[in-house]
């Protein structure tokens, strides 16, 4: 685990990575009292999932890496065991947990099924999928965001962690990076609104295999020039709803 309750000011999301290489006997999981996500990174992996709650069972897969193919992802409620078998090397899995809020079935999201969605426009630019939502799990968000050199992403900034109905749920974030080159590096800033009880300003450099909590406050990206950079995003609360955040009001104006 990378992130998660006892790590960080996370209170639902866990956070991880997982390899496997071929050749080597199964992986078994228990998700015991924990919905989890298994989200594919890179390679070919075949998975089962059984329990109380529904069995299936399929492959995730091929993909070469986050910058050359489609994400593909399991979903496996509480009380479930789940096997997995690298069918290539160097299989590569972020693996996503909450306490479940309600119940749910297991599912297979398979790299045909997701739809990536350019958002932005300008020098903010980036490409968008949404693998895991409000459908499949009761307490995950998750999916990727990729752009090229130098564009602003997550921007104009937006938050997520005030209870406004209707307009803003609160949610925590992790992002995970990945950058190519892998020398290369982007800026994350994560910064709280003006009038916050606790506030906040951060700014990290970040790099190849970086992973950034983001338990409240904006949280624009920016990627250094000559580097293509993507970042997988994970989301957990008290309750999820994918598009319930409130971009800054100073700089709204780049909606329009």
């Amino acid at each position: 685990m990378i992130a998660g309750p006892a790590l960080s000011p996370l209170t639902y999301l866990e956070f991880g990575l997982l390899s496997l290489a071929q050749g080597q006997p199964s992986l078994t999981w228990q998700t015991r009292e924990r919905e989890v996500a298994f989200y594919l990174l890179g390679g070919t992996c075949e998975v089962t999932v059984s329990g109380g709650a529904g069995a299936l069972a399929g492959t995730l897969g091929p993909r070469s890496n986050v910058f050359d193919g489609s994400p593909a992802a399991l979903f496996a409620p509480a009380g479930s065991r789940v096997g997995l078998t690298a069918l290539q090397d160097g299989v590569r899995l972020a693996v996503l947990s909450a306490p479940p809020a309600a119940d749910r079935p297991p599912s297979l999201i398979t790299s045909t099924q997701v739809a990536t969605r350019a958002v932005g426009k300008d020098s903010w630019t980036r490409h968008v999928t949404s693998v895991i939502d409000q459908r499949v799990s009761s307490r995950l968000l998750a999916g990727e965001t990729l752009h090229a050199a130098g564009p602003w992403s997550s921007y104009p900034p937006h938050k997520h962690d005030a209870n406004l109905p209707g307009r803003e749920v609160p949610m925590e974030e992790v992002y995970h990076y990945f950058v190519q080159p892998s020398a290369g590096f982007g800026l994350q800033i994560v910064y709280t609104a003006p009038g916050d009880p606790h506030p906040f300003e951060h700014v990290y450099r970040v790099r190849d295999g970086d992973t950034v909590v983001i338990p409240r406050g904006y949280h624009p990206v920016v990627a250094a020039g000559g580097y293509a950079l993507a970042y997988l995003w994970a989301i957990s609360g008290e309750r999820v709803d994918y598009g319930a955040w409130a971009t800054d009001p100073a700089h709204e104006w780049l909606l329009t």
